[in-house]
């Protein structure tokens, strides 16, 4: 069969496009080998080859004489329908930035725009020496109720009458197809698409008319022709935007919880969404973190499973034979628990594992014996075993750090196999987790299943991260570098950068087998969720490592990194390494860091090298051993706690108190971040300084750029793929200049806070000059609300009061709900497909809903307390803040008046 590609694409100089695929004419799946196109003067590009095969897969791509590839949005499938010697592939560029290719994922396919899909089209069938022409499209925005049809020129398009212009096939929705059946004396073929509503609507999509031209000569002959083309998308004036709110799982109040929200609990909260005008629900992540046994636990980023959810979100009564009296205590412990304010997380667990177990030892048999159990094994046996056997050696051993267990230290699939047999003395313990993760995940799926019924998309949170005592590094230890911690830069979170704890990935290890892991836990969290948040997606682009003998962020380093070498040193007449390298320590230094207990500092951990000048002794020379060497007995007073808390804190800015860091790997050097505000940096020369300045900024702002891009284009390209889920980033922080356009060529959006500005010189962000690939928000989890920040900062809250909002006079004190509400209007109002908003600013806008009391308390993080509780619950009901019915009337209006509620 003669196959003959075009593609229209507008090329830069030295660019070429090529056609990449599965056969050998396309390179065999060798992108190296893509088959070349060549270009016409219009701006096609075309080629054809001659091909046996039933059937192939290909994707275009572009290379520029710079070595540059760029390959477009999404792969393609070609057919060889019976019957045709020759086939012309019209194709359009798959522009991942493009406003409605962005739309073709789960959240508006299936929940949105979701829609009863009919047959799919037949092949595509030969009829006489007639011309066979295949249209498609991929459109998103077509309401249920209506079609998407084709008006065009010929009478087989109804000759420009809408009313008589053919619908389209949706069974592949969201793939529309038309066949015609055209003579050749009619091309070439004018036509435009039209979306018909239930009534008698018709909207005509925007821009000139498209045009089909006649076969070209290398695929015409006596045999059957059929052209295949592919539009882009219809062409809309307007581009959809929508609104949502976001709530911790924990946080939702309802009066069937028992003392938190559960995720049963996300249905009232979908409807009361769906009526407000809010088609997404944003939630903290879900996933076990069940490390410690205490209320530590609260922190729902220390995952023990990137897979396993955590048993507080169980809705014990729905389990499903609940013995009476079980049913009585969980409706006891109800009432006495939901009268809190806040979580009580050792107690909410305490009584839903107890009465849990008792539902699991009245239903084993019947649990264990059931189809629905089995399949749910099968299915996720990959985690659901290793999950279940690292909780059983972590309770028998009473830690989670597997390096400290007498045995199975280092698990082979054998011994995992071995310890989930059914056969084990243990295996009721086994089950009882098996049993647990059933139901969690039968229950989220419910609701997730329920909220898109209503309209409403559940997006998850992807942490970046997964704690070191976990199940997943137990199992899996060569995907993770356990030597080593993930953290964050200093930010206006934490002066002294955050070191997370977590291990750093071993991306090289995961690469050789294509990501599989991060694979799965996409797919896997697809079953539930139709979009996604990806923490601190910068981390897909470069790490923040710090190494394991350090503790404070300021002691990290990007990874990968290009470092400094010694050449380069010595080239800006640095040739004093090791002053750059060690802790500079003074006498003055050390008045300023201990005060009074100088003098007793300097004898108990220093050395003196000469006049004022001192060095750490080799036994506190790391943070780490730094924090044992003054750590106080387990049963000292609180006032010795502090005061050894005080030296810890001293001794830790001596540590790091250093200009360089050593490369591990002996390649360089990399400048300590935020080194021109250490002590050591204020004692060198100007020449020096200005020569280490030279270097830190060509470090961090530009040498990287192309090594960080390629690193998050190839990760967050795999995570894309890897489900249909929407994806949004959060990239706030130190965000390199490769990153906005990587997301955006990827079709991930980005996060906007107005707070946290990402142009240079602005002190509060400029909604109304968002980027459309953003997600806006008010406030984050791990900011104050608006209430909150308001009170803050009063003069950083008067220039807002009059620069932004644009008020004459102070601002008062509160911050009104006529506040509130503008400013949650003005977000409404910008550009960003989706304009979300905690829960809390929500309903700050109201007088009578907002908590009572200090907004402050509303807070649900602070990234700078490392052992803050995650308790922050609603002081309103659900099913109350239903009742009030005027009040989300009134927030439908908002969303409609500002353009985000578009009928589907």
């Amino acid at each position: 069969m003669r196959i003959r590609f075009a593609i229209h694409y507008g090329t830069r100089w030295g660019e070429r496009l090529f056609a990449a695929g599965s056969i050998p004419p396309l390179g065999g799946g060798d992108p190296a080998r893509a088959f070349p196109l060549r270009d016409r003067p219009d701006g096609w590009w075309e080629g054809e080859i001659e091909t046996c095969a039933a059937s192939f897969d290909y994707r275009y791509c572009v290379r520029g004489d710079d070595g540059r590839v760029e390959w477009e949005a999404a792969g393609r499938r070609f057919s060889c329908p019976a019957g045709f010697d020759a086939v012309e592939i019209r194709d359009a560029w798959r522009d991942p930035r493009d406003p409605e290719r962005v739309l073709l994922n789960s959240a508006f396919i299936e929940v949105i725009f979701r829609r009863r899909r009919g047959r799919p089209a037949a092949p595509p069938r030969r009829k006489g020496r007639r011309i066979a022409v295949r249209l498609r499209v991929s459109a998103v925005r077509v309401p249920p109720g209506g079609a998407l049809c084709v008006s065009g020129s010929v009478p087989a398009l109804g000759g420009w009458d809408p009313a008589a212009a053919p619908a389209m096939n949706g069974g592949r929705f969201p793939l529309w197809t038309l066949d015609l059946s055209v003579r050749r004396e009619e091309f070439p073929i004018r036509y435009k698409y039209v979306i018909k509503g239930d009534g008698a609507s018709v909207v005509w999509e925007e821009g000139g008319d498209r045009t089909l031209d006649a076969p070209a000569p290398a695929v015409r002959g006596d045999g059957g022709v059929l052209i295949l083309a592919t539009d882009s998308g219809v062409r809309r004036a307007a581009r959809w935007r929508g609104a949502g709110t976001a709530v911790p799982v924990f946080s939702i109040r309802t009066a069937n919880g028992l003392g938190t929200g559960e995720f049963a609990d996300l249905k009232p909260l979908a409807d009361w969404a769906a009526g407000a005008g809010f088609r997404l629900i944003q939630i903290l992540p879900v996933n076990d973190t069940t490390a410690h046994g205490d209320w530590r636990d609260s922190y729902p980023y220390n995952l023990i499973s990137m897979f396993a959810l955590h048993p507080l979100y169980l809705r014990v009564p729905a389990l499903g034979g609940v013995p009476p009296r079980v049913r009585r205590e969980a409706a006891d412990a109800a009432r006495r628990l939901n009268g809190a304010g806040r979580l009580d997380y050792d107690a909410v667990m305490a009584v839903k594992m107890r009465l849990a177990r008792e539902v699991f030892r009245a239903r084993r048999r019947a649990f264990l014996s059931s189809p629905a159990f089995r399949a749910f094994l099968d299915e996720n046996g990959f985690w659901l075993r290793p999950y279940a056997a690292f909780r059983l050696l972590r309770d028998r051993y009473g830690t989670g750090d597997f390096l400290r267990w007498p045995d199975h230290r280092a698990p082979s699939e054998e011994e995992i196999l071995a310890l989930t047999d059914p056969a084990a003395p243990h295996f009721d313990e086994i089950a009882f987790h098996y049993f647990l993760q059933f139901h969690l995940h039968r229950q989220l799926r419910d609701a997730a299943r329920y909220a898109a019924r209503r309209g409403v998309v559940l997006k998850a949170d992807i942490p970046i991260g997964v704690s070191r005592r976990s199940a997943c590094a137990w199992a899996h230890p060569g995907l993770f570098r356990m030597d080593r911690s993930a953290g964050a830069p200093p930010d206006p979170f934490s002066d002294e950068g955050q070191n997370w704890g977590f291990p750093t990935f071993d991306w090289e290890a995961m690469r050789a087998d294509g990501c599989a892991w991060w694979r799965r836990r996409l797919a896997h969290m697809a079953r539930s969720a139709r979009a996604a948040r990806l923490d601190h997606v910068l981390g897909f682009f470069r790490i923040w490592e710090i190494p394991g003998h350090a503790v404070s962020g300021v002691m990290g380093r990007f990874n990968p990194a290009i470092p400094i070498s010694l050449g380069e040193l010595a080239a800006a007449g640095i040739r004093d390494i090791d002053r750059l390298c060690e802790p500079y320590i003074t006498t003055g230094l050390l008045r300023d860091l201990f005060g009074g207990k100088a003098e007793w500092a300097a004898g108990r951990f220093l050395e003196r090298t000469g006049a004022g000048r001192y060095r750490l002794r080799p036994a506190c020379a790391t943070q780490r051993a730094a924090a044992a060497a003054c750590a106080p007995a387990w049963d000292a007073p609180a006032e010795a706690r502090e005061e050894a808390e005080r030296i810890r804190a001293g001794l830790f800015a001596l540590v790091a108190n250093v200009i360089l860091l050593r490369d591990p790997g002996g390649a360089g050097f990399h400048p300590r971040i935020n080194m021109a505000s250490t002590h050591s940096f204020s004692f060198l020369d100007g020449g020096t300084k200005a020569a280490l300045r030279r270097l830190y900024d060509d470090y961090f702002y530009r040498r990287q750029e192309g090594l960080w891009r390629g690193r998050g284009m190839e990760l967050l390209g795999i995570l894309r793929e890897a489900s249909g889920m929407l994806l949004c980033a959060e990239d706030l922080g130190m965000v390199p200049d490769c990153v906005p356009p990587a997301l955006e060529e990827l079709g991930i959006l980005g996060l906007r806070v107005q707070r946290m500005p990402k142009e240079p010189g602005l002190e509060f962000g400029i909604p109304r000059e968002y980027p459309y690939l953003t997600v806006c928000s008010t406030s984050t989890h791990d900011t104050s609300t608006v209430r909150g920040w308001w009170e803050e900062n009063p003069a950083a809250t008067a220039r807002f009061h009059r620069d932004v909002l644009g008020h004459a006079g102070a601002p008062p004190h509160d911050c009104e709900p006529r506040i509130v509400e503008e400013i949650v209007a003005a977000h409404l109002d910008s550009p960003s497909m989706w304009a979300v908003f905690p829960i809390q600013d929500v309903l700050g806008m109201s007088g009578a809903l907002r908590a009572p009391g200090d907004p402050g308390l509303e807070r649900i993080n602070v990234p700078a307390e490392p052992n803050r509780r995650w308790d922050w619950r609603m002081h309103i009901a659900v099913e109350e803040l239903a009742a009030r019915r005027e009040f989300g009337e009134r927030v439908r209006r908002m969303v409609r008046a500002a353009g985000r509620l578009e009928p589907s």
